[in-house]
């Protein structure tokens, strides 16, 4: 047995970089995640913040209690309920009982109703101004009149002071006072005593149906009032509904990401639970809503970022992997020698263990300490992740010195051709293993989606993804690496052959070197391949998400601008209004669009359009309509377009009844999926294209309701413009590209992006080191070997032609690997990468292939290496001929 060794750097000449490249893989597998966590964490408590405060207490609704002592004790049972997980804020919860229904009052220039409401707890959460409290109800020439409080933008909205008399209109011949005895300011406006009822603060503005403003006003009763509600009666003459209402903010600022699905369960089981049954109340868990909408949206950024992060995890891995065989490459002439003095394998892999291991191990604690100490946020992805670097890092290099003497003593000859020699049956056992769980894994990927975790698989990474469905990119590059490892031979063989048979010695000095090279393809080529398979990944995803983007703005406007017209003008109008648009800058086409509705069994839209000015319309959207109409009028039936699911057929000739108006008879000459006057039509809501010709004997009956605009930065004052000085009333205009902005921002969106691009940061350093890492495996002999031609009058010219010849194996497996992993990509993942929350698209988004995606990844691939090839040459110029033929096979 040999004594054990103390590590030295002299014994591992370049143990540093190890050090450095272990530390960063560590200090990316523990923290990142955790950054991510804490962002997530940022977003959520952005959006429940945006939420506002009643959507951040959980609120209750009942039976209004015949007592404000019931109505305290219902609190009390209602706050005590409230899991304690949910952080339910002590001593602020409130309670109050109001009418269900406003009253009308009666006021000289607006139409306005008045909520009356008691609240307990009123005292911590106003400052009286001026008067006093309300305190009963006083009947006054045979009516009721209720003291109130009024808050101050109320008094001066009524215009009332401490005295005033509010009177409310007649209700079956009964009439109510309200007698302000006081004026309070919130203390709290922005929380939920006074928002759950928004009006109770101030006058809030609602438009009804016709465009009637009415106001809806509060005013505060006080506790020996509230029996008297009851009496109250609505506009049948029959008492009112009085209900108590009940509210718990809560704490929500310190919610985790990580805590979502719990507190999601939380909410509901409450909200349905044995509180809710027994004290009788509807309860509203406020944050649910957000909460839930905020988990699908995480689900779906942590399905992409868990492939990307595991991923360039992995690439570091593999990188602290190619360190290491070099290091112990370096050491193989004194470790054949203890093989051939009877140390064993084992004996072998403690030394080692024990000369590397200390250093490393102290790179992983620092990385540790590091990660802790900056982040302060762990996930179990995270301990996952560093689990798994930490085993590479320890385990790495002994396994590699075993593996690389193991059966010493044999001849290697065998070996030094790596085009000739035949596969070994564990290399078969290995790559079918690969398969096998590639395999495997598409098919639970398809079975479960990447946000499912199914039984047997472990626990997953975190919410929104599975481990084995976050190991997919991985398993895709070694296959890939596998398949281009193995076909790269089929081509390098016959072109050093060819070479043989040419003029000039670069070629055929590079290619039989590289032919001959000792340089280990499989743990390199996975590497790059890995970091070019994320980066396929990505880009894949983010032309999807592009695409998917502006169908969805599409499918929202039609055009680039719609605009709906508040009441229906005449066509005559509506040609003025056409015109001026056309003048507005930016707008290259308008046309307008009538509408009708089928009458009988078969309810369909029916638009009446231009075709002239429409197909030019149209002709700037996904759906041209390729002059289906003819511009004037024809003989016969008159032709009409249909969509697909009208239940007409293409040539079919029917009677069109179009509401109140002439019916007259139709040939069908086209069917469209999709039109901008229609663009998401849903299965039961056909449409119907007739040209305005048809109908313009009618136009009383064929109203124009919307305008189309097509064309880019279009003037939106002009627009506005132009449809005041043409149009009356009120007219709405949609965007394309403001919905496309909208879609751009979509929340979490940016967190996607922050991740991807650290991760594909990280895989692209990590790839490049191991090309580094790659071409040093044979610097030293390749060194040697160009030192020593270029003493025999090899130009520096010819020695990179040599070099980038020699580097042909690695070159040509990376790029076959990368372009077979990003052809692969979407028909593994499809569907199961659901990019919907990044698209806004209603129906599902997946993974679609390119031509673009697998064209850069090849060019990226024989970018990296050749950059390589050129950087080690650099470093070769730079040492002195006599070292480098010095220099043994084996240095």
């Amino acid at each position: 047995m040999s004594r054990p060794h103390v590590f030295t750097a002299r014994r591992y000449p370049g143990v540093l970089l190890l050090i450095v490249l272990s530390f960063l893989t560590a200090l990316f597998a523990a923290g990142v995640p955790g950054l991510v966590e804490r962002q997530l964490t940022s977003s959520l408590q952005q959006s429940l913040d945006a939420t506002g405060s009643v959507n951040r207490a959980i609120t209750a609704q009942g039976d209004a209690p015949p007592s404000t002592a019931r109505l305290t004790s219902t609190l009390n049972a209602f706050a005590y309920g409230v899991p304690a997980e949910l952080n339910p804020l002590t001593g602020q919860a409130w309670a109050g009982a109001r009418l269900a229904k406003g009253l009308g009052v009666r006021t000289d220039a607006y139409s306005a109703t008045i909520e009356l409401e008691y609240r307990a707890q009123l005292g911590s959460h106003e400052r009286l101004l001026t008067g006093s409290l309300p305190e009963g109800v006083n009947v006054v020439d045979g009516r009721e009149v209720f003291d109130v409080a009024l808050t101050a933008a109320s008094a001066k909205f009524y215009g009332a002071r401490v005295g005033s008399v509010i009177d409310t209109l007649d209700i079956e011949g009964i009439a109510y006072g309200f007698r302000v005895t006081g004026i309070v300011d919130p203390t709290d406006p922005s929380s939920s005593f006074w928002n759950y009822d928004a009006e109770l603060a101030a006058p809030s503005q609602v438009v009804e149906p016709g465009g009637n403003i009415l106001w809806s006003t509060g005013a505060l009763i006080g506790e020996g009032e509230l029996s008297a509600l009851r009496s109250v009666v609505n506009t049948n003459g029959t008492p009112d509904a009085v209900i108590s209402v009940y509210g718990v903010p809560l704490d929500t600022s310190r919610y985790t990401a990580q805590e979502t699905a719990a507190l999601q369960a939380q909410m509901t089981a409450f909200a349905s639970g044995t509180v809710a049954t027994e004290l009788n109340l509807q309860i509203t868990a406020g944050p649910a809503t957000t909460i839930a909408g905020f988990e699908a949206e995480r689900s779906a950024v942590e399905s992409v970022l868990g492939l990307i992060l595991t991923g360039a995890a992995t690439v570091g891995s593999a990188t602290v992997l190619l360190c290491a065989r070099l290091l112990v490459d370096r050491r193989r002439t004194d470790f054949t020698l203890l093989r051939a003095r009877g140390q064993s394998l084992p004996q072998l892999a403690f030394q080692v263990l024990g000369e590397l291991g200390p250093p490393t191990a102290l790179a992983l604690a620092a990385a540790g300490i590091a990660a802790e100490t900056l982040i302060g946020s762990t996930t179990a992805q995270s301990g996952y992740l560093f689990g798994a670097v930490c085993l590479v890092v320890l385990g790495g290099p002994p396994l590699l010195a075993v593996l690389d003497h193991r059966g010493a003593a044999q001849s290697r000859a065998e070996n030094t051709d790596p085009v000739r020699r035949r596969p070994k049956a564990r290399r078969r056992v290995l790559e079918l293993v690969l398969v096998l769980l590639a395999a495997g894994a598409v098919a639970l990927l398809r079975q479960t989606g990447l946000g499912g975790s199914a039984a047997g698989t472990g626990s997953g990474t975190g919410a929104g993804s599975n481990t084995l469905g976050s190991l997919t990119p991985i398993l895709v590059a070694a296959v890939a690496t596998a398949i281009a490892v193995r076909c790269y031979p089929l081509v390098l063989t016959p072109a050093a052959r060819a070479a043989r048979r040419r003029n000039g010695a670069t070629a055929f000095l590079g290619l039989t070197g590289a032919v001959r090279s000792s340089l280990s393809l499989a743990l390199p080529t996975f590497a790059i391949v890995l970091a070019l398979t994320l980066a396929a990944l990505g880009g894949l995803a983010y032309r999807n998400v592009e695409s998917g983007r502006s169908e969805e703005s599409w499918l929202q406007t039609g055009t680039d601008a719609s605009v709906a017209l508040g009441t229906g003008v005449s066509p005559a109008a509506a040609a003025k209004a056409v015109a001026a648009l056309e003048k507005v800058p930016g707008v290259t086409h308008a046309t307008a669009v009538a509408q009708q509705s089928l009458t009988g069994t078969n309810i369909a839209a029916v638009y009446a359009v231009d075709p002239s000015s429409y197909t030019e319309v149209s002709a700037d959207s996904p759906w041209p309509f390729a002059d289906a109409l003819p511009a004037q009028r024809e003989s016969g039936p008159v032709p009409v377009v249909v969509s697909a699911d009208s239940g007409y057929r293409l040539g079919s000739e029917f009677e069109l009844s179009p509401g109140a108006a002439p019916a007259f008879e139709v040939r069908v000459v086209a069917v469209q999926a999709q039109s901008p006057v229609r663009p998401a039509y849903g299965p039961d809501e056909p449409f119907l294209l007739v040209p305005d010709w048809a109908v313009a004997a009618y136009p009383q009956y064929w109203l124009v309701s919307e305008i189309l605009l097509s064309g880019s930065g279009i003037n939106t004052a002009g627009v506005s413009a132009a449809l005041t000085g043409t149009v009356p009333g009120e007219s709405h205009v949609s965007y394309r590209a403001v919905a496309l902005d909208k879609l751009t921002h979509l929340p979490l969106e940016g967190l996607a992006e922050f991740g991807y691009a650290l991760g594909l940061a990280a895989a692209g350093c990590f790839g490049i080191c191991g090309i580094l890492l790659a071409l040093a495996l044979t610097a030293a002999p390749r060194a040697r070997r160009l030192t020593l031609l270029g003493t025999l009058g090899l130009s520096p010219r010819q020695a990179r032609g040599i070099a980038l010849a020699e580097t042909a194996p690695l070159a040509a497996t990376t790029a076959l690997g990368g372009l077979l992993a990003a052809l692969t990509l979407p028909a593994v993942f499809g569907s199961a990468l659901n990019l919907t929350v990044f698209t806004g698209l209603a129906t599902e988004s997946g993974l679609r292939l390119d031509a673009v995606t697998p064209l850069l990844t090849v060019a990226a691939a024989l970018v990296l290496t050749g950059v390589g090839v050129l950087l080690q040459a650099a470093i070769v110029r730079r040492r002195n001929v006599p070292a480098q033929l010095r220099m043994g096979e084996d240095a």
